[in-house]
């Protein structure tokens, strides 16, 4: 993305993901809901941009008639160096769920954690996302607050919970949880194996 959007900038609002978009996830309907507020604020510029989301050109023009007062924009893709500029100027991160899957969560929603923005989860899987990001304080339940921040001139901000329980959602915390699964299912294997021999 070669224009700079800044937070700052009370004049837009700019919403976005990164990464891999799955058929199951319908970020259709975070389009639908974010114009229906869009077009209550016409003096605001919003923009909803993909990053990396390899849609398909029939997905990619369905999206775009359903984008009402949206400069939606699809970015293939982005250097490391550049995203991490890109997301720094995100006003709001977006997730949706994975179909009707559920126990499943992806990587991001802790990198998103980390930048202690917030997440804009729609559809919302009623399950672990929503728990996740509600418990961290960085989901976003008014979607309007936004919009009337920036005709305040006031930076939206999540309602970040404590150090400790966004400690829980580190990378560290999740590397101790993977080496605890991994520690129970060898052990696991091995008492197996040992019963077996006897």
């Amino acid at each position: 993305l070669r224009e700079r959007i800044s937070p700052t900038d009370h004049s837009q609002i700019h919403f976005a993901y990164t990464g891999n978009v799955y058929k199951v996830q319908n970020f259709e309907k975070n389009i639908v809901e974010i114009s229906k507020v869009a077009r209550n604020y016409p003096q605001i510029r919003t923009i909803v941009s993909f990053v990396g989301g390899s849609f398909s050109a029939q997905r990619k023009k369905k999206m775009n008639q359903l984008a009402e007062h949206i400069d939606l924009r699809f970015i293939d893709h982005m250097l490391r160096k550049d995203l991490d500029a890109f997301n720094q100027d995100v006003d709001i991160f977006m997730m949706a769920a994975y179909g009707d899957i559920k126990g499943y969560q992806s990587s991001k929603i802790y990198y998103y954690i980390s930048m202690k923005k917030p997440v804009f989860l729609c559809p919302s899987d009623d399950d672990v996302m929503e728990e996740i990001l509600t418990d961290s304080g960085i989901k976003l339940d008014n979607l309007r607050g936004i919009f009337e921040a920036k005709t305040q001139s006031r930076i939206f901000t999540a309602n970040i919970a404590s150090e400790d329980t966004l400690n829980k959602y580190s990378r560290e915390a999740g590397t101790k949880k993977l080496e605890k699964v991994i520690k129970t299912v060898t052990n696991s294997a091995s008492n197996m194996h040992s019963t077996q021999v006897k």
